[in-house]
């Protein structure tokens, strides 16, 4: 499979449910833009590819496109068509969605190195008895970092590791291959949740962002929400007309359709919206997504 230079943070066939045509709502607009398709819309040059260890991402995004679109197109056309076998190979998508997204990648950099922080901190007594001789320890004395999965390594290797931490997480993309390894394990915890389709009455619709897999607790907040917590609540739109919603709260060979009132179709795009870094993608002008842009431009200092 090749790679072009081109490469969509948001899947082309997933972006296109809801631009084909629609709306943009992108930071770098002082308007809101109408498109007749995804086409040139959330593309990035050589993004993925290659990766700052030589991998090609964008090939592995591409598979995981392909392996998943023929589930996609059911999901959107047919009720009760999933098995636990489509679930599970759906939940590759998901996790895709939601790693690839650059603002995740940024925050997987970000969470890495506050935890090597945490252990530099843990460490600080240790290491500045080394920096003044202390007889007994040494540069090469192997330091533990502590808890489930934890490492050895000297001074020396330790500081290197930092500060390489460092300098990748302060260039943002060059965390891009960490977050994108996560994906076979996200993709088996997403798939041990419980699954529910709401559908959008007549004349309301779903609204879609550049980071369109939205994570938080019950009560709807991003702090300590994590895949794998009871309380994790999640939702990805998948049309127009249906968004997928992820939880614990029923067993996990459980799923069902729901057709919900206007009301919590506008209060899913307000959540979806909240995610958003730079667009908002919508098949109609969409005020809400209007008023985002205009508070973002302000927040810039672009208005």
């Amino acid at each position: 499979m090749k790679t072009g230079k081109r490469q969509h943070t948001n899947p082309y066939f997933y972006l296109n449910q809801f631009i084909k045509p629609g709306w943009v709502y992108l930071v770098g607009y002082q308007q809101p833009k109408r498109v007749k398709s995804a086409k040139n819309i959330a593309v990035r040059n050589w993004y993925y590819s290659p990766a700052p260890n030589g991998a090609d991402l964008d090939v592995l995004n591409s598979k995981i496109e392909e392996m998943t679109a023929p589930v996609f197109r059911k999901l959107l056309t047919i009720k009760d068509t999933l098995t636990y076998e489509s679930k599970q190979l759906f939940s590759w998508f998901i996790a895709n969605l939601y790693l690839r997204a650059p603002e995740t990648i940024e925050e997987t950099g970000e969470t890495i190195l506050n935890f090597y922080e945490q252990i530099d901190y843990m460490l600080k007594e240790q290491l500045e008895q080394v920096e003044k001789g202390a007889p007994k320890l040494e540069k090469n004395t192997k330091y533990d970092s502590g808890g489930v999965g934890s490492y050895t390594m000297t001074l020396d290797e330790w500081k290197e590791e930092l500060e390489s931490t460092r300098r990748k997480v302060k260039k943002g993309r060059a965390m891009i291959t960490e977050s994108m390894r996560l994906i076979p394990k996200l993709a088996k915890v997403i798939g041990n949740m419980s699954w529910g389709f709401l559908d959008a009455p007549s004349g309301a619709f779903f609204v879609t962002s550049d980071r369109p897999v939205c994570l938080t607790d019950r009560g709807g907040s991003r702090v300590g929400a994590g895949w794998g917590n009871s309380n994790a609540f999640g939702t990805l739109p998948l049309s127009p007309s249906r968004c997928l919603v992820l939880h614990y709260g029923l067993p996990s060979d459980t799923w069902a359709y729901t057709q919900v009132p206007e009301e919590m179709v506008e209060d899913s795009n307000l959540r979806t919206i909240s995610f958003a870094k730079d667009a908002v993608f919508s098949p109609e002008k969409y005020p809400p997504a209007e008023n985002w842009l205009h508070a973002k431009r302000l927040t810039l200092g672009k208005v």
